[in-house]
């Protein structure tokens, strides 16, 4: 689990950083860990600045974030977005390799480097990911800043607005600890000085010609997480886009005509497959003996509490 912050307009000095802020996200990520400051094309001239801290899980050599991507297309293109990710993919079109030759940062980068680097492509690429995941993604030319987490919200990613949504700041790691942990609103309550951001879809924020971050735009990630979160106090600053059309999903058979055994089956079917992905999605190797292939150290652990969740976890890791 990686480390992300984002902060714009960053109101520190050319090389001063929110040293503040860091401490608590470099713990996430003891591979290693970046920063940098992005200008954005703007009369005012707006600077924004991000952290990232890596834990590397699925490669056996940590790849480096924040990440600069530029289209595949042409090597000569500049530099044109910058992605900060704390996930994991299980599943995507374009993982070929497999994931103990390619780190996850890296397949969703290379993704984003093959989009058209449109709107729609960009979304594109998140709705593909299947696995948990929060990030913040930032096109300096546009001025323009996607972030979100996955549709069952298993990455935490808070923000701060400040007044009149003057400035967006993001954290994908614990709230530092001088901050009130009454302030963080699960809810997604602007009124709170931290809020975490509903798991309901993908956001933009844009900058103006003041240098004020505004929220622009809401994508949801299905019809139902747009009725599920429509009146969250969050959407009262993004828009639609115009021609969001979801249909009715289809209706499953009720849960009473089912037989128990059937679903407690299917339960177990489940996550036995999901257990199966995760520890099959580790590296090869531990961090000591890569790249080398011959490892005998233990890669896969199991936080042991005695309860009965644990011992199935364990068990179906074991077989």
């Amino acid at each position: 689990m990686c480390g992300i912050f984002f902060l714009a307009p960053a109101v520190v000095g050319t090389t001063e950083k929110p040293i503040s802020k860091l401490k608590s996200i470099e713990c996430r990520g003891p591979d290693l860990s970046n920063s940098v400051f992005i200008d954005f094309k703007s009369a005012t001239e707006t600077r924004g600045f991000a952290f990232c801290s890596v834990l590397s899980h699925q490669s056996a050599v940590p790849f480096p974030q924040p990440v600069w991507i530029k289209s595949s297309e042409d090597e000569r293109e500049p530099l044109r977005c910058l992605l900060l990710w704390n996930g994991e993919v299980y599943r995507h079109q374009e993982d070929t390799e497999g994931p103990e030759r390619t780190s996850d940062t890296e397949l969703v980068a290379n993704s984003i480097g093959n989009s058209g680097g449109g709107v729609e492509d960009l979304l594109s690429v998140f709705q593909d990911v299947t696995g948990p995941f929060a990030f913040v993604l930032i096109q300096p030319d546009q001025k323009r800043i996607f972030f979100g987490r996955d549709r069952f919200g298993r990455r935490s990613l808070v923000c701060k607005l400040a007044a009149g949504l003057t400035s967006l700041e993001c954290l994908s790691s614990l709230v530092p600890f001088e901050e009130s942990a009454d302030e963080i609103d699960a809810q997604g309550d602007t009124d709170s000085q931290w809020f975490e951001v509903p798991a309901s879809g993908i956001y933009t924020a844009l900058l103006d010609d003041l240098g004020h971050f505004c929220l622009e735009n809401w994508y949801p990630w299905s019809g139902k997480h747009l009725r599920y979160w429509e009146d969250c106090s969050f959407h009262k600053a993004c828009q639609l886009p115009a021609g969001l059309l979801y249909s009715n999903p289809q209706v499953d058979r009720p849960f009473y005509d089912s037989v128990q055994e059937d679903h407690v089956s299917a339960l177990l079917q489940l996550l036995s497959a999901a257990v199966k992905v995760r520890v099959g999605h580790s590296a090869t190797t531990c961090h000591q003996c890569a790249p080398s292939v011959d490892c005998r150290h233990a890669r896969i652990g199991v936080l042991f509490s005695g309860g009965l969740d644990s011992a199935v976890l364990a068990a179906l890791a074991d077989r």
